[in-house]
Parts: C-alpha cells; sequence; structure tokens
C-alpha cells in the first residue's frame, strides 16, 4: 500500500509540474491581423530637394503627435518622380486618420514638412503653403485597413516646393 501511495504521489507530482510548464512560454509571439494601403503619389510642382528624404507614411492621429504607425523607404528621384507607385504593408487592421508625403531632413528631424496629403479631392493638393505648410479644409481623409486586404486607390499629390 505504501508503494501504491508513493507512486500515485509520484504521478501526481509529474502531472503538476507538466501543468505548471505547459503555456509558460516567454517568448510568446503575438501574431496581430493586418493589411495593406496602395496608391499613386504624383509629385506637381518643385525639384527633388538636395538633402533629406521624402517618404510616404500613415498615422492614426492627425497632426500627427509622435512617430508613424507606418512608412515607406525613402523615395529615389531616379524612379519615383514624377509619380510613384506605393503599396505600404503590415499595417494593423483599423483605421487611420491620415497617410501623407513627407520630407525630413534626418540632421534636423524636427523640421519635418508634410508636402502631400490624402483628402477628399485626391486630383488637387490638399495642403496651404506657410512655414510650416497646413492642411486645406477638410484636412486628410481617413483610411480604414482591413485584415488581408488592399485598401487601394489612396491617390497623393504632392508640392515638392514645399519643401524648405
Amino acid at each position: 500500500m505504501e508503494r501504491l501511495l508513493s507512486f500515485r504521489t509520484a504521478v501526481l507530482a509529474a502531472v503538476v509540474a507538466l501543468s505548471a510548464g505547459c503555456g509558460d512560454d516567454d517568448s510568446t509571439t503575438v501574431v496581430r491581423d493586418t493589411g495593406s494601403v496602395s496608391g499613386t503619389v504624383t509629385f506637381i510642382a518643385g525639384t527633388w530637394p538636395a538633402n533629406g528624404n521624402i517618404q510616404i507614411s500613415v498615422f492614426s492621429e492627425y497632426p500627427p503627435t509622435g512617430a508613424p504607425d507606418g512608412f515607406t523607404t525613402p523615395l529615389n528621384p531616379a524612379t519615383d518622380f514624377p509619380t510613384h507607385d506605393y503599396t505600404l504593408s503590415g499595417l494593423e487592421v483599423g483605421t487611420y486618420a491620415a497617410v501623407v508625403v513627407g520630407w525630413r531632413d534626418p540632421g534636423n528631424p524636427q523640421g519635418a514638412r508634410t508636402i502631400g496629403i490624402y483628402w477628399a479631392y485626391v486630383d488637387s493638393l490638399g495642403m496651404e503653403p506657410g512655414d510650416p505648410p497646413v492642411a486645406k479644409a477638410p484636412g486628410p481623409q481617413s483610411v480604414t485597413v482591413e485584415k488581408d486586404q488592399v485598401t487601394a486607390g489612396v491617390d497623393i499629390v504632392a508640392d515638392l516646393t514645399l519643401v524648405p
């Protein structure tokens, strides 16, 4: 009888130890639902800036208060001017307040400028010149990203004369 209790105790201890180890993985990977945004940027005026980068970015808030939620690699004047077809992939599902074309000088990131936005009148520039340029009313149009879908037609007109 004593052996039977010892055996049962050992089995119970093993089950408890195995149960405690299950699901206790510190390297848990969270898989988020994502989708994409695509469109064409048309540059209507100006020349490519000698310094800094032109990128397309997506923001959950507008005006932006921090880093973008997604962005492209810097555009290349040799291949991406005067028009550039883009796709921003891997965006979390949800609604974004703005998709913008912006210029940023890596030497002075605080001096970044928005030079184009996706807005209700996609065939015209949505920015007013100024220091810094500001969005024309009604401002940027929001974009909804759905799981495993591409939200197409997010076309933007940008003006390189807005780069300082």
